[in-house]
């Protein structure tokens, strides 16, 4: 895949050099994209509390066969945005979505017989971005707030207690990128875009009323590193 996405960015970069257009940068564009993310996410640790008292805490590292696993998926997504052009300099903000099937499964160690899922369908970005043009093209950095999607499931089979558990939550974080951006028409530019995305810690409380147990906490944190190819239409 990571092959197949690099010689798609060689491909997109080497057309636009071909037609070298004059282009209106300053304005709204709208595109879209389609990319590979490289993420991970970190079962820190999860907890069972009773009656408002933690009754049993462990580590991640401890409960599950992998803690730190993979969240790599394809994408596709959607940006709009505008940008502001001085002589060689340019300034703009850029909206994104992109979809994907970012998810993993758990099991459980045998002192912990449970299997659980994160799932995060969807991530945004609203970054602030700032360039310099090279000739005709744009190598620019961006910067932001990045908001995702997720649910994390979990099935434990504890102490005789059978549980089915879920809890979905909107995760916000941080983005930083670099990118590059070139004329291929009088009004399309072809791009390649690398960002890292940060969502931080997350505890995810799960409630189970049929057991006895009140409430479950898992806490995640996920990180994903995400390389686009794509192209933008500006008015």
């Amino acid at each position: 895949m990571k092959k197949l996405l690099i010689a798609a960015v060689v491909a997109t970069i080497s057309s636009g050099a071909l037609a070298a257009e004059k282009i209106n940068w300053t304005g709204p564009y709208l595109g879209g994209s389609v990319g590979y993310g490289w993420g991970e996410q970190n079962f820190k640790d999860g907890s069972f509390i009773d009656g408002g008292i933690t009754q049993l805490s462990f580590p991640g590292s401890d409960a599950v066969t992998k803690s730190k696993p993979n969240l790599d998926s394809a994408f596709g997504g959607l940006q709009a945005g505008y940008n502001y052009r001085n002589n060689n300099t340019l300034l703009g903000l850029d909206l994104s979505i992109k979809g994907g099937s970012f998810d993993t499964n758990y099991q459980g160690t045998p002192d912990f017989d449970f299997t659980a899922k994160s799932k995060m369908n969807w991530i945004s970005t609203g970054k602030v971005k700032a360039g310099l043009f090279i000739d005709e093209t744009l190598v620019y950095a961006t910067g932001g707030l990045a908001l995702g999607r997720e649910k994390i499931s979990l099935h434990d089979n504890y102490d005789g207690y059978s549980i089915d558990t879920s809890n979905s939550k909107t995760r916000t974080g941080w983005v930083i990128g670099l990118g590059a951006e070139h004329p291929i028409s009088n009004n399309l530019t072809a791009k390649i875009d690398y960002e890292h995305i940060d969502f931080g810690d997350e505890n995810f409380k799960m409630h189970e009323g049929n057991t006895g147990w009140q409430q479950i906490n898992i806490k995640a944190t996920d990180k994903f590193d995400m390389l686009s190819v794509g192209l933008n239409y500006h008015f």
